[in-house]
């Protein structure tokens, strides 16, 4: 899936009209058509950045792809890989949640993997060197998924202290 990032800076008084275009006019438009939808339209809150200035998200998805993707990501991924990994001891991370975007009137083709790292010391070892051969193998996730997807975005975020899953 691409995504189109785009940072709106506008003027103050006209940023209600540049979201009015989006919501009543660009959004329509995208979810009559085959291969995009807005996923996002978001505030930047005042006094955490740039005044008036209104990030949007668009996706070309791939139509069909997502409910493959699920079920795969649900045998592949979270029995196969995840939980024969726990099984031996050897998992780095953990499946907490997964989450699809709804926004429009469209069902997006994007899903947000929220996942507890669980082994820091592996972690570390996996940020520094190429995975082995055998992970990405025909039969493995990291190879099989391709079919699906193309490419994927990770982050490591870091939990407040006083956050309640910390």
């Amino acid at each position: 899936m691409l995504l189109l990032h785009e940072v709106h800076t506008v003027a103050g008084g006209r940023e209600e009209e540049l979201e009015a275009a989006y919501r009543d006019e660009l959004m329509p438009a995208l979810a009559g058509s085959e291969g995009s939808r807005l996923l996002w339209c978001l505030r930047v809150a005042h006094g955490s950045g740039p005044a008036y200035t209104i990030v949007t998200i668009t996706a070309w998805p791939f139509p069909g792809g997502l409910s493959r993707y699920l079920a795969k990501a649900a045998t592949l991924y979270a029995e196969q890989t995840l939980t024969s990994q726990k099984k031996e001891g050897t998992g780095i991370i953990e499946l907490e949640a997964a989450f699809q975007p709804a926004w429009g009137s469209h069902q997006t083709n994007e899903v947000v993997l929220w996942q507890r790292v669980v082994n820091h010391k592996a972690l570390l070892w996996m940020l520094a060197n190429d995975l082995p051969p055998a992970a990405t193998a025909p039969g493995t996730w990291m190879h099989d998924a391709l079919e699906l997807r193309d490419r994927w975005q990770s982050r490591l975020l870091r939990s407040a202290s006083w956050s309640p899953l910390y």
